[in-house]
């Protein structure tokens, strides 16, 4: 990272080795304009291009994984930018906010969107992934389920013969 004149300790806290893995922890970073949204993610994102590009070739990653509507545009413009899949994070719509009878509209649209554009979609629950493709038209084959949870007995397991431990970057 010292040639880009970023401090080492600026994306992770700490480094560690779990059996033969090296494990970053990362921090989260609030980027500029973040906060505001959809209203102007696009002028965000092409100001981080670049340096979206710079990390990709220092560190490859090999998915990207976005949390709900608020990091769905950041997510498709890395999966444009590196080629790498996209998993779409749903932990609640804009129509379980409202009991199911309304979604504000610009909200839905990039819901909608982040779902459609994405390689593959990830619910909190059964209940949240029929939302997802009733009311956002997603591919049920593209749907997966992952409960809040972790299961104790697979969290320290290592990956299956033949497979590598994969890496990504999480758009939070």
């Amino acid at each position: 990272m010292a040639k880009y004149e970023i401090p080492d300790d600026l994306f992770y806290t700490r480094e560690d080795e779990v059996d033969g893995v090296t494990v970053n922890y990362p921090r989260k970073l609030t980027l500029p304009g973040a906060r505001l949204g959809h209203r102007n993610a696009d002028a965000f994102l092409l100001g981080i291009r670049g340096t979206v590009r710079r990390i990709h070739e220092e560190w490859p990653f090999d998915v990207i994984h976005a949390h709900d509507w608020t990091t769905f545009r950041a997510g498709l413009a890395l999966r444009a930018a590196t080629g790498r899949p996209l998993v779409a994070h749903v932990h609640i719509t804009e129509f379980d906010k409202s009991g199911g009878s309304y979604a504000d509209p610009t909200v839905y649209a990039l819901e909608r969107e982040g779902i459609a554009g994405a390689d593959r979609v990830v619910a909190v629950s059964r209940r949240i992934a029929h939302t997802c493709c009733e009311r956002y038209g997603a591919d049920p084959a593209r749907m997966r389920v992952v409960y809040n949870a972790v299961d104790e007995a697979e969290a320290g397991a290592p990956p299956p013969p033949g497979r590598r431990a994969s890496t990504g970057i999480v758009m939070q």
